[in-house]
């Protein structure tokens, strides 16, 4: 009896060694990953390399988002990893989209300045990323962000809503360019920048 119980012990400190080589094995190239990853994000003159993020795995974007969220990192990092989350148009990086146009949180001073410019990209990001495959969705958010206080988040909304263009993102865009002209007339720039070009 004594034998068999050393060697259950034996097989649990066995199965207990495997787990933790197995665990290491699997967490080293995640953080790897992550590095290749953060490298891409680096640089003076950085520009998106579409190509670059193309050859990492297909689920790197996992990593653009916890990275986009992480505070460890520089706010630039987080902020192009953000544009980057713009080569995967998923769930996920729709809900991290949604997000980024919250602005719920109390900020005041430069916070404030810095929270109005991410939300102004994380407009452009949305637009560009689900403009054709999630028309409806993105346009109710912009019509949700005409409203807005900040005039330049107004401006990239009804610019987007250009774009995707729906029934009721034509009478909605029609309505918040009319309360301009009432407002401030139509010699105002926020008037002037929402003129349909086409």
């Amino acid at each position: 009896m004594r034998f068999s119980m050393i060697g259950l012990l034996l097989q649990i400190l066995m199965l207990i060694a495997l787990h933790t080589f197995a665990f290491q094995s699997t967490a080293e190239p995640l953080a790897e990953r992550e590095a290749k990853v953060v490298a891409l994000l680096k640089g003076y003159e950085w520009q998106l390399d579409e190509a670059a993020f193309r050859s990492l795995p297909d689920d790197c974007w996992k990593d653009l988002l916890r990275i986009s969220k992480d505070k460890q990192y520089m706010k630039v990092i987080r902020a192009r990893a953000s544009i980057a989350l713009t080569l995967y148009p998923n769930d996920a990086v729709w809900s991290r989209m949604h997000e980024s146009l919250d602005d719920s949180g109390v900020r005041s001073g430069a916070a404030v300045v810095n929270n109005l410019v991410l939300r102004r990209r994380a407009v452009e990001q949305m637009c560009r990323t689900f403009g054709v495959a999630r028309p409806h969705e993105v346009e109710q958010q912009m019509i949700r962000l005409l409203e807005d206080a900040d005039p330049h988040t107004r401006v990239k909304a009804a610019q987007c809503m250009q774009t995707v263009m729906t029934e009721a993102g034509v009478e909605s865009l029609k309505a918040y360019r009319n309360r301009l002209k009432n407002v401030v007339g139509d010699n105002n720039w926020e008037y002037r920048a929402t003129e349909n070009k086409e």
